[in-house]
């Protein structure tokens, strides 16, 4: 889950580093947390930007494709929005994963409602579920909660829930 080096934003504001900074930054915090699963056991097999970073690659070629060689070094698929340069930038290079989000509402733009917007979070299990449907209906593979939110794990535990009551089987990655 590499993102931006900023822990007092949490990662969640765009900051424009040049190509050579952004894999840099990429192969070092993938590598680090390579070396920790390791020594826990572990092997990593997923990719997914943080914050901004996450809306960057989306959005940027360049940034997308930083994110997917680095990602096709490690042999990680990535995880990220559908139809973003970040799916057009693992083409050929590595496995994509598209998600969506249980917790966060979408714009008409297909986008996620910006954290400062009122509308933006979403704590209703049954809209979650609602939600959660319509994104598996339009070809999304993962869902994402946000694990910072008040009540994520109950959230998550009763959309599982209403999956697995409308026979959807959940598996792991």
């Amino acid at each position: 889950h590499p993102g931006h080096a900023d822990r007092a934003r949490f990662g969640r504001v765009a900051i424009d580093l040049a190509p050579a900074e952004l894999r840099a930054l990429l192969e070092y915090q993938v590598g680090a947390l390579t070396a920790v699963s390791e020594l826990a056991g572990a092997r990593l097999a997923h990719l997914k930007p943080h914050g901004a970073l996450y809306h960057q690659a989306s959005e940027s070629i360049a940034i997308a494709t930083a994110v997917a060689e680095t990602a096709s070094r490690w042999r990680l698929a990535v995880v990220g929005p559908p139809a973003s340069c970040l799916a057009e930038a693992c083409l050929g290079r590595t496995s994509f994963v598209p998600e969506g989000f249980l917790d966060r509402r979408y714009g008409a733009d297909g986008k996620l409602l910006p954290r400062t917007d009122p509308r933006a979070q979403i704590s209703d299990p049954a809209e979650s579920l609602e939600q959660a449907l319509r994104l598996m209906d339009s070809g999304v593979a993962t869902l994402c909660v946000h694990g910072d939110n008040p009540g994520a794990v109950d959230l998550a535990g009763k959309v599982r829930q209403g999956l697995e009551a409308r026979g959807i089987e959940i598996g792991r990655a």
